[in-house]
């Protein structure tokens, strides 16, 4: 009886692990406002100038609350896709999928396809 219990717990590891890896992603990403600090185009990397730097920030707020102050000062609502590893954006009925490339508590890097191009943006917090 002891090894069937034994068993049972080693394999709802794997289970926990993921809802783990999953709310520690999204408690991140909505732990305050990130920073964009370059973007990707290509072969193209285009660094925000020193003076702009802290104008153009991103927010993945409580309730699921999307604020981009980096071009439009748009508001939508955003979701974290952990199957994918990314971030769904909705903004007046559009959609935008980020792809996240990487993750800690100051950097975050996704990726976003434009037609045939992809965009990668670089963010830290301040």
């Amino acid at each position: 009886m002891n090894t069937l219990k034994i068993l049972l717990i080693l394999s709802l590891l794997p289970l926990s692990s993921y809802f783990s890896t999953q709310d520690n992603t999204k408690t991140i990403l909505s732990s305050g406002k990130w920073y964009a600090n370059s973007i990707q185009y290509g072969e193209n990397i285009i660094g925000i100038p020193d003076k702009e730097l802290g104008k153009h920030w991103i927010h993945f707020g409580e309730n699921n609350k999307y604020k981009d102050y980096s071009t439009k000062n748009e508001i939508g609502t955003w979701k974290y896709n952990a199957k994918d590893n990314s971030i769904t954006i909705s903004i007046d009925g559009k959609l935008s999928i980020k792809k996240i490339i990487h993750i800690d508590e100051n950097e975050l890097i996704f990726s976003t396809v434009i037609g045939e191009d992809q965009l990668i943006t670089f963010l830290n917090k301040l």
